[in-house]
C-alpha cells in the first residue's frame, strides 16, 4: 500500500476500535468492552503476529532467549485485545505448530504439545468466559459443508485435521522422518476428540479417556496399515512385467519390510496408548496377504519356479508377522494364540504334491539305475578313476535329485 492509502485504513480501523471499546461487553467479564467480541479477527490476528516476535528471524524453528521476557512484554495486551489464559494457550500453540509445519523443527512441536495440554476443558472454564469463549465464532468448510465452531475448537479442529492427515498414513509420512511421529501422535491426542453430533455441532473432549485414546490410536493403525497395503500392490502391478519375481513373492516381501518397519520403528510409540497396535497391524497385512494368496494356493498342481518363490515367500511374511503379532503379548508373558494358517494351509496342499514329488524321482533313479546294471558296461575308465561312466552318472542323478529336494 501507499502510505496515505495505509493511513485511511488505519484511521478506520481505529474509529471502529474507538466506538466499539466504548460500549460495555456482554458476558460479565473484569475490563470487558463489545470490542473484545466484536473486533475479534483483527485483535487474534494481532496477537499471532505480536507471538511471532519469539522466533529467530534469521532460523524460523528457533526461539530467540529472551522469548519469555517477549511472552510477559506481550500480556500486558490481553486486556486490550481480549486475550484470556486459554486463549494465550490455544494461540500460542496454533502459532508454535504452524511454525513446525513450515519448518519440521521438533522441539517445537514438543512446545506446541505442551501448551495444547494445558488447555482446560470446557467444564474447567468459568461461566463468563465459556460465554466469552463461545462468542468468538469461525466458519470452517469441509466437504462442500459450512461447519460453524468457536475459535478454540476451530483452531484444535484444523491442528486434528492435519495429524489426522498424517497419522493414516504414517508409514508413508514419516518413512524419511520417524522422529517426527511420536511428536505428531502427541499433538493429535492433545488436540482433544473431536465429533460432530447430528446437528452439526463439533463436541470437543480434551483429557479422553482411555478407551476413547485407544480407538483412535486404533484407526490409525488401521488406515495407515491398508494405505501402505494398497501403495506396494500399485507398485507391483505397475513394474510386475520388469521383475521377474511372481508378484505375490514380490508382495510378501514388500509386507514384510512394512511388518519390520512396524514392529521396529511405530510400535515402540504406538503401544504406550494402544497395547494391541502390533495386533491390528500384523492382523491386517495378514488378511490382505491372504485374500490374494489362496487363489493362487487352489490352482497349484506341481512345484514350478514360481510357486516355490512364492511359498517360500509366504512363509517367511508369516514367521514375521506372527513376531509383530505376539510382541505385546510376548513382553507382558501372556501367549494368546496365534491367528496365522498360512503354513497349514500350504503344507496341506504342499505335501502331497511334494510326496509326489519324491515318489516319482525314487522311480526315476530305480529305473535308470536298474537300466544301467542290465545294459551298461560297468568297466572302470582307468586305474586312476575306478568307476565307469555309468556309475558316475547314476551317482549325480541322485546328487541332482538330492539338491532338487
Amino acid at each position: 500500500m501507499s502510505p496515505s492509502k495505509c493511513r485511511e485504513i488505519l484511521y478506520s480501523i481505529r474509529n471502529i476500535a474507538s466506538t466499539l471499546s466504548s460500549m460495555p461487553g456482554n458476558c460479565g467479564i473484569q475490563g470487558e468492552t463489545y470490542y473484545w467480541s466484536a473486533g475479534y479477527p483483527f485483535n487474534m490476528r494481532l496477537y499471532e503476529k505480536l507471538l511471532l516476535g519469539v522466533f529467530d528471524i534469521l532460523e524460523d524453528g528457533k526461539l530467540i532467549e529472551e522469548a519469555d521476557e517477549i511472552l510477559k512484554l506481550i500480556k500486558s495486551a490481553w486486556p486490550l485485545l481480549g486475550i484470556t489464559q486459554k486463549l494465550h494457550d490455544v494461540l500460542y500453540g496454533w502459532v508454535l505448530f504452524q511454525q513446525f509445519v513450515g519448518t519440521e523443527e521438533a522441539m517445537l512441536l514438543e512446545y506446541a504439545v505442551r501448551k495444547m495440554r494445558n488447555i482446560p476443558s470446557s467444564e474447567d472454564v468459568v461461566q463468563n468466559e465459556k460465554k466469552y469463549l463461545e462468542s468468538l465464532v469461525c466458519v470452517n468448510h469441509c466437504s462442500g459443508s459450512e461447519i460453524r465452531l468457536n475459535l478454540v475448537q476451530s483452531i484444535l479442529w484444523s491442528i486434528g485435521l492435519w495429524c489426522d492427515n498424517k497419522l493414516q498414513d504414517y508409514h508413508w509420512h514419516f518413512f524419511q522422518k520417524p522422529s517426527l511421529f511420536k511428536g505428531v501422535l502427541s499433538m493429535a491426542l492433545a488436540a482433544g476428540n473431536q465429533k460432530f453430533d447430528v446437528s452439526g455441532n463439533m463436541e470437543l473432549t480434551l483429557n479422553a479417556s482411555n478407551e476413547i485414546i485407544d480407538s483412535k490410536v486404533r484407526m490409525y493403525v488401521e488406515r495407515s496399515a491398508e494405505a501402505a497395503c494398497k501403495r506396494v500392490t500399485d507398485a507391483i502391478n505397475a513394474g510386475s512385467k520388469v521383475d521377474k519375481k511372481h508378484p505375490l513373492a514380490l508382495l510378501a516381501s514388500e509386507l514384510k519390510s512394512i511388518a519390520e518397519r512396524q514392529l521396529t520403528v511405530y510400535h515402540p510409540v504406538l503401544r504406550h496408548w494402544c497395547a494391541e497396535a502390533g495386533v491390528v497391524s500384523a492382523s491386517i497385512l495378514h488378511r490382505f496377504y491372504g485374500e490374494r494368496l489362496e487363489p493362487f494356493l487352489k490352482n497349484i498342481s506341481c512345484l514350478s519356479e514360481d510357486v516355490k518363490q512364492v511359498l517360500a515367500a509366504a512363509i517367511l511374511l508369516e514367521n514375521y508377522l506372527i513376531e509383530l503379532h505376539s510382541s505385546e503379548q510376548v513382553k507382558k508373558g501372556v501367549h494368546s494364540p496365534l491367528m496365522f494358517d498360512f503354513e497349514r494351509e500350504i503344507g496341506e496342499i504342499a505335501r502331497p504334491i511334494i510326496l509326489d514329488w519324491v515318489i516319482a524321482q525314487h522311480a526315476r533313479i530305480l529305473e535308470w539305475t536298474g537300466r544301467a546294471a542290465d545294459l551298461e558296461d560297468w568297466e572302470p575308465l582307468s586305474h586312476q578313476q575306478k568307476q565307469a561312466a555309468s556309475a558316475v552318472e547314476v551317482f549325480r542323478i541322485i546328487e541332482e535329485v538330492q539338491k532338487n529336494f
